[in-house]
């Protein structure tokens, strides 16, 4: 299988990410958008939801949202950008990189096989540029993290060589909001 690197990059991380951190997030969407970068993200509250918001005040249909299943979060395949990929090819992949799999409910299985479609988008060879996200532990890989979708995304990521940014590092931040500035 030949790999792609894409001009888009995945925005998520922990739903109690601070709220100083989703109006960096906010920003962030805004201006990736403006820049014509691609948001990949899902449809969960938090993060990925600051990055879509700030996504929709420039330009709405720069994005990709993979939702791991009709109505999740109240959110369709009828809204534009929306996606439900084949759940059964992200969930071969996904269970590779949880430890934690077999134990997940069919539910959970769900939402954290979607995160693939965020590093590796619907045909699962388009790897995203970079990722961005904030966990309250500060992992680059995932490793600490448990069942959690951003960890399933960081340990993903890394497999693949995709550079992160995690805001909840100090010098993570500085790099962004100096990006934000030259914006």
């Amino acid at each position: 299988m030949s790999l792609m690197t894409v001009n888009q990059y995945a925005g998520l991380g922990a739903s109690n990410t601070p709220d100083d951190v989703l109006c960096l997030m906010n920003d962030i969407g805004c201006q990736l958008s403006l820049k014509n970068v691609i948001l990949r993200s899902n449809a969960k509250k938090g993060a990925a939801s600051a990055f879509e918001a700030g996504c929709n005040s420039a330009y709405p249909e720069r994005k990709q949202i993979f939702l791991p299943f009709e109505g999740f979060n109240s959110r369709s395949v009828n809204e534009p950008c929306v996606h439900i990929g084949d759940m059964k090819l992200a969930s071969n992949i996904a269970s590779r990189y949880n430890r934690r799999w077999r134990y997940l409910k069919v539910i959970e299985r769900k939402i954290v096989a979607a995160t693939t479609f965020q590093i590796l988008g619907q045909d699962t060879r388009s790897v995203v540029r970079f990722l961005i996200c904030w966990t309250g532990d500060g992992s680059l890989d995932g490793r600490k993290s448990s069942g959690g979708t951003t960890g399933q995304a960081l340990r993903i990521a890394t497999t693949y060589n995709v550079p992160i940014y995690n805001l909840y590092r100090d010098e993570h931040r500085q790099i962004v909001e100096q990006f934000l500035k030259k914006s």
